[in-house]
């Protein structure tokens, strides 16, 4: 995917709940339990990895 298209999509920095809420999305079923995949907190984890801007 085209990073460039994607920030151009966004109108600004996204919170990490939205964030976590489009990567489970993605990521498809939840986990057991009805758990997501991804959480706000996990965001933030790669945000400071630097995985995530």
């Amino acid at each position: 995917m085209d990073a460039e298209a994607v920030r151009a999509a966004l109108r600004g920095p996204a919170a990490a709940f939205w964030a976590a809420e489009r990567l489970n999305e993605a990521l498809g079923e939840p986990l057991p339990f009805g758990r997501p995949r991804v959480t706000a907190a996990a965001v933030g984890h790669l945000v400071r990895a630097g995985h995530l801007a």
